[in-house]
């Protein structure tokens, strides 16, 4: 379990708030229809493999921002809920949202799930797409007033349970 500070839990709590406003939602679903435009231009294939989610045995990680993690737990659904709830996070290979080779949460996934593709063709443009988008993503912190951290998403989920009370309370 996360042991977090008071500061850290006004923290998470502020993202929460901030990811139940209208405007952040609206934002948020602006930014990740751009990306599936312009990743669809791109045209990158995805195998169905399960490996973007297996982060260990594929030797990657996924990185967040606290507000995407809030923005996602306030959208899920009681299943996703209950998996979250009953994951163990630490010491997990990969997402606790995967189902069989399929996300479980693909509709509100976040940026980096979003953009990783296994395929290599994708690998010349990911990192600069990624970066454009994590840097509105960016922006959109600091026009709220809200601190910006950027997590691992394991630990991220983990940490937005200990702040809020599991993630039945999203």
């Amino acid at each position: 379990m996360a042991h977090l500070t008071e500061d850290d839990r006004r923290v998470w709590r502020s993202w929460a708030d901030a990811a139940g406003e209208a405007a952040v939602d609206h934002a948020l679903r602006d930014l990740y229809d751009r990306l599936v435009d312009d990743i669809a231009g791109r045209s990158p294939t995805c195998w169905l493999s399960g490996k973007c989610c297996k982060f260990e045995s594929y030797g990657h990680r996924l990185y967040v921002t606290g507000l995407e993690i809030a923005w996602m737990l306030g959208q899920i659904d009681a299943d996703a809920r209950a998996r979250l709830d009953a994951a163990e996070l630490r010491g997990m290979d990969g997402c606790p949202f995967q189902m069989s080779k399929m996300c479980g949460v693909h509709a509100i996934r976040p940026l980096g799930c979003r953009i990783y593709y296994c395929d290599p063709a994708a690998k010349s443009w990911q990192n600069e797409v990624y970066e454009q988008y994590q840097n509105e993503l960016r922006r959109l912190h600091d026009q709220r007033g809200l601190t910006y951290r950027y997590m691992e998403w394991r630990m991220g989920l983990e940490d937005a349970r200990a702040a809020m009370g599991g993630a039945a309370n999203g």
